[in-house]
């Protein structure tokens, strides 16, 4: 595990360099430097709102969607005991998005039980009418159709012929 290759790196450098224990740090390196980041990655958009006292422009649904998200996420991570390298960044966006979360329900009205419903659609988006496409031009039209091309070879040829004058 990780203690054999930070052993081997103490007593032994070059048999260290020849097993797995490079990509092992490289890979643990790499995973705590993301939780680093994102343990910092949302505080300017809070310091922002808590700076203007508005949340105008932020929408609601995205909020609640990234905070249930990153919830979901700690959720299924905790208690199967991964490794907190491979998750934890989800620990640090989960406290940033539940901070965002209660300052946009505050300044947009309060908690309240009716705060996570308000993210759905009140109500169903009108339905849109199919239109005819619209007409090709008035000298030529396009014809798709299959026909023979050549000797013997059956394919879907296009061709372009004028359109009939129009009966008056």
């Amino acid at each position: 595990g990780m203690d054999d290759c930070l052993q081997q790196l103490l007593n032994n450098t070059t048999a260290f360099l020849e097993t797995e224990c490079p990509k092992v740090l490289v890979s643990k390196a790499i995973g705590y430097a993301v939780i680093a980041g994102s343990a910092l990655v949302k505080l300017p958009q809070i310091l922002k709102i808590h700076r203007a006292g508005s949340v105008a422009g932020i929408s609601h649904a995205s909020v609640l969607f990234e905070f249930v998200a990153t919830l979901v996420n700690v959720s299924y991570f905790l208690p199967l005991g991964y490794p907190f390298s491979t998750w934890g960044e989800n620990a640090f966006l989960l406290a940033q998005n539940s901070a965002l979360y209660i300052l946009h329900a505050h300044m947009s009205g309060g908690l309240r039980a009716s705060f996570l419903l308000e993210a759905l659609p009140s109500e169903r988006p009108p339905r849109r009418e199919r239109h005819a496409p619209p007409p090709l031009s008035p000298h030529r039209r396009l014809r798709v159709g299959a026909r023979r091309c050549r000797a013997g070879e059956r394919r879907v040829c296009i061709r372009l012929r004028p359109l009939p004058a129009a009966r008056a």
